[in-house]
């Protein structure tokens, strides 16, 4: 009886040493479409950089080429973006495309990191390709699909607080 009332106080020190008393959130932050963030300390803060096109193969090919970099305050912030698969989003705010279809499949470069530092932070993005690429667009209505290569940048202002 002793040796299972001795194990399980070493369960139950264990398991309080190993679950935290609070869990950090996760915080996305996306400099071509937001202005300003918020996040803790200690939170999980998820660099997102996109692109859109209007089929999968071609936000395939684009994540292929990418060339996405951060600085945080100035100061480069070498990362390896990981890409989400292409997820469809269908609307009429996109029958630009020349196939017909008014979808635009989406693809996300992520990087996560944590600020252990609170604090005002100017958070940059340039996401660029080394040869022009079409994303199946013809926004500026020339029957002809329009090529992109950047580069494209965004900034947003992360605050981190305690």
């Amino acid at each position: 009886m002793r040796r299972w009332l001795t194990l399980a106080a070493g369960l139950c020190l264990v398991l309080t040493i190993a679950v935290p008393v609070s869990a950090a959130d996760t915080v996305t932050i996306r400099p071509f479409s937001m202005d300003e963030a918020t996040a803790h300390v200690g939170d999980t803060v998820v660099l997102s950089a996109g692109w859109g096109a209007c089929t999968k193969g071609l936000d395939v090919a684009f994540t292929r080429a990418a060339r996405v970099e951060w600085s945080i305050k100035g100061v480069p912030f070498p990362t390896k973006p990981v890409w989400t698969k292409p997820v469809p989003e269908t609307s009429d705010a996109f029958a630009a495309c020349l196939n017909g279809l008014s979808t635009i499949w989406w693809v996300s470069g992520q990087y996560p990191t944590t600020f252990a530092v609170a604090g005002t932070y100017t958070v940059s993005v340039v996401m660029s390709i080394p040869h022009p690429l079409p994303d199946g667009g013809d926004w500026d209505g020339d029957g002809k699909a329009d090529k992109f290569g950047g580069p494209f940048v965004g900034d947003l202002t992360l605050t981190v607080t305690e």
